[in-house]
C-alpha cells in the first residue's frame, strides 16, 4: 500500500498485486476509483510521483511504469501508462521516484539497480548492487543519493551521479552478519535507516 505523503494521512492511497495492475482507492468508497493495468506480471511495488498526478510502478515482467492518475478512461489494458521504463534484466521487486520526480530507480530480484529519467524513458544507469535479490530502494530527501538493501545482509548508498555516469561502486557498504536487510529509508534530514528481519 502506498499514501501520496508515505504516511497515510490522506484519502486516496494506491495498492498493486499478483492480478498485474494497480489500483487507486479513495477511502470514502470501496471500490477502486481508478485501475492502472497493463503489466504482464506481478506488480511487486507501488509508489506515488512527488507530484500525487502519477503512480509508479515496479513489475515482475522487467518494467516500472508510470501511469497518470488523472487521465479519463475505463481501465483497459495500457490505460494511463505515460511512461514505460525497461531494460532490466530480472523481475524488478521494488521502484521510488525521486524527489523532484525527474527520475526514478528500481532494484531486482539479481541485485540489480537502474535508474531512469521520466522525462524521456530513458535508462541512466545500472548496477550490480546486491548478490541475490535487493529489497529496497529509496531515494534520499536531497536527491542525490539512493539506498539498496539485500538478500546478501548488505545496506549500500549509491551516489546518483555516479551511478548515471556509469559508475559501478556504491559510495557506502555496510554488511549486517547472518541476517538479509529488509528494509531502507531516509528521514528528511537524509539519515538513512535500514531494518532486518523482526524475529530472531
Amino acid at each position: 500500500v502506498a499514501w501520496p505523503d508515505g504516511l497515510g494521512s490522506g484519502r486516496v492511497f494506491a495498492t498493486c498485486g499478483a492480478d498485474r495492475t494497480a489500483r487507486l482507492f479513495d477511502t470514502a468508497r470501496a471500490e477502486p476509483v481508478r485501475v492502472f493495468a497493463g503489466h504482464w506480471s506481478d506488480v511487486a511495488c507501488v509508489r506515488f510521483h512527488p507530484n500525487a498526478h502519477f503512480l509508479l510502478t515496479a513489475s515482475a515482467d522487467k518494467t516500472c511504469r508510470l501511469w497518470d492518475i488523472r487521465a479519463p478512461g475505463g481501465g483497459g489494458a495500457g490505460s494511463h501508462c505515460a511512461r514505460v521504463l525497461d531494460g532490466a534484466a530480472a523481475a524488478l521487486l521494488r521502484c521510488d521516484a525521486s524527489p523532484k520526480g525527474d527520475a526514478a530507480a528500481a532494484v531486482d530480484l539479481r541485485g540489480g539497480l537502474h535508474s531512469w529519467d521520466l522525462g524521456t524513458g530513458k535508462r541512466l544507469g545500472s548496477a550490480k548492487a546486491h548478490a541475490g535479490p535487493a529489497y529496497s530502494c529509496r531515494y534520499a530527501a536531497c536527491g542525490r543519493a539512493i539506498a539498496t538493501s539485500g538478500k546478501d545482509r548488505s545496506l549500500k548508498i549509491w551516489d546518483v551521479a555516479s551511478l548515471s555516469a556509469g559508475g559501478d561502486e556504491p559510495a557506502f557498504s555496510l554488511d549486517r552478519p547472518g541476517r538479509p536487510v529488509f528494509d531502507a529509508t531516509w528521514t528528511p534530514g537524509n539519515l538513512c535507516l535500514a531494518a532486518g528481519p523482526l524475529l530472531d
